[in-house]
């Protein structure tokens, strides 16, 4: 099955100039600048890029994180304009950067101070010294505490990142088209990552025929492991999973459940977080002369989700006007005259969430809305992803205000290249599964690129918004985590979907 797997992965990048797993890809060799300079209250090496040379293999040499380096370097736009040969880079001094070889001098920049290249043994500068270029005297910085030691994680980061992927893809009978989509788009994430000078090792297995003894020989090797899917399969992981390891669930939310207990991340967002950020949004949104309608389905039991919204919505409620209707969707055209005659419609702004997970009758909320709004009325609609069961033209009519855990803006430039990378490969369209792939495996392989093999630590303080999905972790008493990125998008009548945050 590995051969296999290998096989499929050559194929998929050759096409592009370029293999993607099973191999490991080199930057060229870094060497630590022995010049430094004092900005403010802290001390940096001044770096020229050489060529071949990556931000990864820069920050590897210097002891530090690529994020600290953007950080240091704002001016430079690192999150999105790639470093060049020639380009000068401010390195946070660390106690733990590797002694300094030898090269040629950076060019002095006139706002910074020069430090001598001997090591920093104190705490505290205790002179200075004025910089002078063609015999002009510069501002002087004065003396001031060297920030060391702030952050006492350990970045324990492999020179080759090792990748499990544990799909259902199904192999031995019909491949399962979800999961093998998922799976392409993790390696074109790999892709990018390779390119990026990140060394990655993936090995990939069928859970429908693969050894449990080569899992586990696998596991204990493992920075990241992505899957299994589902519960089932995650419990039967959980007794050969390494203690000091985490399963990230892909995309079952289902396994929310195990978070509280087990080593298990979940890298989707649970309906529940999107509904309990759109009645937030709405009741944000909402003041004292504005009306809230929750429309119900008449004789329709709730369950776990219509629990949690109605829940939610009797959540602080002071100061708003919140009216209860319930109808049978076979009675929808009787609530074009309710909407009509009710006493607030007319003259101020009406906000619907509807109480109902069932397409039917949310489709018929959206009509009821859509009538109102071509009647003139200011009315908005709320509510989780669910409520996107509609045309582009009634959403839009509707004003929706929704939270979704995916939402993919085709205008963004990084959306266009990958759906024109998976054209290339694949010869069709980039479903869901694939842009999520690709996200899921950008992500984690991107903090353990960052951290180091302690990375879930990290996890609350490493925000990132990915080609469909945004992937947000909070502090919890939790062994493991979940992931709470939302996406508030909004639809305007001008025809536009707008992705707000």
């Amino acid at each position: 099955m590995k051969k296999l797997l290998t096989a499929i992965m050559i194929l998929l990048c050759t096409p592009l100039g370029e293999l993607c797993a099973q191999n490991t890809f080199k930057a060229a060799a870094v060497e630590v600048s022995q010049d430094k300079v004092r900005k403010g209250r802290r001390i940096f090496y001044v770096h020229i890029v050489r060529e071949h040379q990556t931000l990864y293999s820069i920050a590897r040499a210097y002891g530090v994180s690529t994020r600290d380096i953007v950080d240091s370097n704002k001016d430079l736009n690192l999150d999105s304009i790639p470093i060049h040969p020639g380009d000068v880079l401010y390195i946070p001094y660390t106690e733990n950067t590797p002694a300094p070889v030898q090269e040629a001098a950076a060019p002095l920049t006139p706002d910074l101070e020069i430090v001598p290249a001997a090591p920093v043994e104190e705490t505290r500068v205790e002179q200075t010294d004025t910089l002078i270029i063609d015999d002009e005297p510069i501002q002087t910085v004065e003396a001031t505490e060297v920030l060391t030691g702030e952050d006492p994680f350990f970045h324990d980061i492999p020179e080759v990142i090792n990748v499990t992927l544990l799909l259902p893809l199904g192999t031995a009978v019909k491949p399962n088209e979800h999961y093998f989509n998922f799976y392409v788009g993790a390696l074109l994430a790999a892709r990018e990552a390779g390119r990026q000078g990140v060394n990655l090792d993936i090995e990939a297995f069928d859970l429908s025929e693969a050894s449990r003894d080569d899992i586990k020989a696998r596991l204990a090797q493992s920075d990241v492991i992505l899957g299994p899917v589902s519960t089932t399969d995650i419990n039967e992981m959980l007794p050969i999973l390494p203690a000091d390891k985490f399963i990230i669930s892909p995309m079952d939310t289902k396994t929310a459940s195990l978070t509280e207990n087990e080593r298990v991340i979940l890298a989707a967002t649970p309906v529940s977080n999107q509904i309990r950020d759109a009645v937030q949004w709405m009741k944000s949104d909402s003041d004292s002369t504005d009306v809230i309608i929750v429309p119900r389905e008449e004789d329709h039991a709730l369950n776990a989700n219509t629990r949690t919204m109605a829940g939610e919505l009797q959540i602080d409620t002071t100061g708003l006007h919140i009216e209860e209707v319930s109808y049978l969707i076979s009675k929808g055209l009787e609530m074009d005259e309710w909407f009509d005659v009710h006493a607030h419609f007319a003259d101020t702004t009406t906000r619907i969430f509807p109480v109902s997970d069932n397409e039917a009758f949310i489709k018929e909320v959206i009509r009821a809305v859509n009538v109102q709004s071509f009647k003139g009325k200011d009315v908005y609609l709320y509510g989780p992803a669910k409520v996107r069961a509609a045309e582009m033209e009634d959403l839009c009519n509707a004003r929706l205000h929704v939270s979704a855990s995916y939402h993919i803006n085709y205008k963004d430039p990084a959306v266009q290249q990958f759906v024109l990378d998976w054209r290339a490969i694949m010869k069709g369209e980039p479903d869901s599964f694939a842009f999520h792939g690709y996200d899921t495996m950008k992500y984690f392989t991107g903090i353990c690129a960052e951290y180091g093999r302690q990375w879930p630590e990290k996890l609350p303080c490493y925000s990132k918004e990915g080609l469909q999905a945004k992937f947000q972790f909070s502090e919890s008493d939790s062994v493991g985590y979940v992931n709470e990125g939302i996406r508030r998008v909004v639809y305007s009548n001008d025809f536009k979907a707008e992705i707000l945050r």
